[in-house]
Formats: structure tokens, sequence, C-alpha cells
């Protein structure tokens, strides 16, 4: 295990699964990622959205809830780790988003988890997902990989304008591509 700490031991990052600190990101791999079934059935308690992303285009349905996703400039999809995926071009700004995710919050305990495959590196920033408003005053989380570094990084912040944690995933390394990220966040 590879843990990195601050030093008020506020946040961590870790790669191992099942840590449960506060603020944390974990990288994980196809390698060691196993298929489990949920035979106790409880694995959607709490659960606010979830997206399969297997609709070949256009718009992405919420399985447990309302939280549709709207298509910007209809990303196509692709084969994915189980099933389809969505595949985001940088170049003509594919986006997914939805307006209706009000109860995810910094306010309280949240999770996410996404995975991740790039087919090229960039330069610039790419976000994997985040809670903006619509100005810059109502930013509370963003989960993305810097374009130089391709190093993942969470930022949450409470204000709307300044981050309280921001955790960079540098004992990870960078991340390389053809190859599948699980990235898992919390707060």
């Amino acid at each position: 295990t590879q843990t990195e700490t601050d030093s008020s031991g506020a946040w961590s990052i870790q790669k191992r699964l099942g840590y449960t600190t506060q603020n944390t990101v974990q990288i994980g791999s196809t390698i060691l990622a196993g298929w489990t079934l949920d035979a106790s059935g409880t694995l959607t308690t709490g659960l606010q959205a979830y997206w399969k992303m297997d609709e070949f285009s256009g718009n992405r349905s919420d399985q447990v809830g309302t939280s549709n996703l709207t298509a910007v400039n209809n990303p196509q999809s692709e084969t994915g780790i189980r099933g389809q995926a969505v595949l985001f071009k940088r170049t003509d700004g594919t986006a997914l988003y939805t307006n209706n995710i009000s109860q995810v919050t910094t306010a309280g305990n949240f999770s996410n988890s996404v995975w991740v495959y790039m087919n090229e590196t960039a330069s610039n920033n790419q976000t994997v997902f985040s809670k903006l408003g619509g100005s810059s005053s109502e930013r509370e989380y963003l989960l993305y990989i810097s374009g130089g570094s391709r190093r993942v990084i969470f930022t949450v912040s409470s204000s709307g304008t300044a981050d309280d944690v921001s955790l960079s995933a540098d004992s990870i390394g960078a991340l390389n591509t053809a190859t599948w990220y699980n990235i898992i966040s919390w707060h």
C-alpha cells in the first residue's frame, strides 16, 4: 500500500481499496479489480445516481434516480471495460451533464467512482467529473487529470471559490494511455 497524508491527517491518497478516511482518492486497475455480485442487495443503499453509460449515443439514463445526463455534441459509445463506454473527444467538446444532483454536496459525505481510459494525452487539464454552478463562485468539487503531469487531482470547496482540499495522486504516477483506471474519490 502506498499512502500520502497531509500533516494534520485530514486526507490521504491510497493505492488500495477499503480505506475510509475522509477526502480520499484511490486508483485501481483492471488487473486488480474483480467483479463481485452484491448478494446482499445493499450496494445501492443511499445511492443517489448511477449511470451505466451503455447507451450508444445521446443522453444517458440514471439507473436509480432521475439525474439523467444530457449529451453535448452527441458523445458516441465505444467498447468499455464491461459493456459500453462513452467516448469523449476533446476536439469536439463532447460532454454529459445533469442539473439534478443537489443531493450530492460538500455539506455531507459523498463518493464517486468512475472508469477512465485515455486514448491520448493532452497538454490541458481533462475534467473527469465535477459539480459546478453557473458562475465561478459555485464550485463544489472537481476530479481531473492534470494535462502536464497526467496525475489525478481531486479538489473540494465548501465556499464555492477556494479549495479546502486539493489532492494529487503523486505516488501512483502519471496515467498511461491505453489503460483502464478505476478512480474512486470520497469526501
